[in-house]
């Protein structure tokens, strides 16, 4: 079918080239996002080994700390010298080992620098030293931590063994700053015949630990850190930790869905990629001196993941401007050269149909002529420029 009116054959010699450079694009496009995919999944996957990896170190760091500290001998004989007195204050203590160990915690706080707290508690549930970055009096009184969770769960362990906490709000350490997102790490201290003389108790500090991990370090990608019920374990950096405590499932339920249903993977959820694995604590002693670590019920173990952007058409045209430029004038050009030749065959219709028009009418009126000079009723003379008749 012969397409006549001139706006449709301008409308199909604009969207055919459209389409024509689009076949021709699209598929270079398409190899181009595939390999930026691939290449984003990638670069998600290594950053997670990364903050799987630097996160457990962190966490071997500390237990072991924990663990090397116990063993110490002097912390053994304060704590023996407490069990055999009567005494219930301070009177009874070593004035010289108290204040030995008040200078080693003092030390290891600052040397340390991960954590808020250090306390020891005898088999009593007495806490009778303790170091922490908020300024104290020379010489507290002594606490009872006979209701303490951390410090009951310490106490039915063994030697070398961790109880762990989740991660919990609490003090930051630092005189009228906000609260902050702290582990309880506990271990019982033991005399040479394994019997319970009370427990180390660190108080570390969770914000300082993630803080060091890729992603907070200007990363493009996001990290995705919660417990086994899907609560959000990772403080948001500088906001005042307004999303720790909070169901993941509420703000990312895809990921979610996903990381809770399998240990380990990357997928894909709608515009981004998402790499993620689990970890149980309680299974890290391998990784540490931890004879055995516990931790709170229902909340191992942890899902790690990291969430990257997925790219797109628009993504990869915004990167390159030189590029998104180049395809719009090979797209303008290509329309031009389609309304250009449709103009110039319209033109052409016009200049052959004016040709057919004065070709009629010159024959028509060659006829006419010709019928008159051969119909006349009357002669013809013929004559020449200067009037002489040619006739014979």
């Amino acid at each position: 079918m012969i397409i006549k009116p001139l706006w449709a054959r301008l409308a199909v010699a604009v969207l055919a080239p459209m389409a024509l450079v689009t076949l021709t694009v699209a598929p270079i496009f398409i190899s181009h996002l595939e390999e930026r995919t691939d290449a984003t999944r990638r670069s998600a996957e290594a950053m997670l080994d990364s903050e799987y990896d630097l996160l457990l170190s962190g966490m071997n760091e500390s237990f072991n700390q924990v663990l090397s500290t116990a063993e110490y001998p002097l912390l053994r004989r304060f704590l023996s010298r407490q069990a055999a007195s009567q005494e219930s204050g301070w009177e009874g203590a070593s004035q010289r080992d108290w204040e030995q160990l008040d200078t080693l915690f003092h030390t290891l706080l600052t040397h340390f620098g991960r954590y808020t707290r250090m306390a020891v508690v005898d088999a009593a549930g007495r806490e009778w030293v303790v170091t922490s970055e908020l300024p104290l009096q020379s010489r507290p009184p002594v606490v009872v931590h006979d209701a303490n969770d951390t410090f009951h769960k310490a106490m039915i362990l063994h030697s070398r063994d961790l109880y762990v906490s989740s991660p919990r709000l609490g003090a930051s350490g630092e005189e009228e700053s906000p609260v902050t997102p702290v582990i309880d790490i506990a271990t019982p201290i033991t005399d040479e015949r394994g019997e319970r003389l009370g427990v180390l108790m660190f108080t570390l500090d969770w914000s300082r630990l993630t803080r060091s991990l890729p992603h907070a370090r200007g990363n493009q990608g996001q990290a995705l850190l919660v417990d086994a019920q899907g609560q959000w374990l990772l403080p948001d950096g500088g906001d005042s930790d307004a999303s720790f405590g909070q169901p993941l499932s509420t703000r990312w339920p895809a990921a979610w869905a996903a990381m809770v249903a399998r240990n380990q993977g990357s997928i894909t959820l709608d515009d981004h990629l998402l790499a993620f694995r689990s970890h149980d604590l309680r299974t890290q002693h391998y990784r540490s001196q931890a004879g055995m670590i516990i931790s709170d019920s229902g909340t191992q173990p942890w899902h790690l993941g990291i969430l990257m952007l997925r790219p797109s058409f628009w993504g990869l045209l915004s990167e390159n401007p030189v590029q998104l430029l180049a395809i719009v004038l090979v797209y303008l050009l290509s329309m031009a050269f389609g309304v250009f030749w449709v103009l110039n065959n319209h033109r052409l219709r016009g200049l052959r149909q004016q040709a057919l028009t004065f070709s009629r009418e010159a024959r028509q009126y060659a006829g006419e002529v010709q019928d008159l000079y051969e119909h006349a009723p009357c002669g013809y003379h013929s004559l020449d420029s200067e009037g002489r008749n040619l006739s014979t």
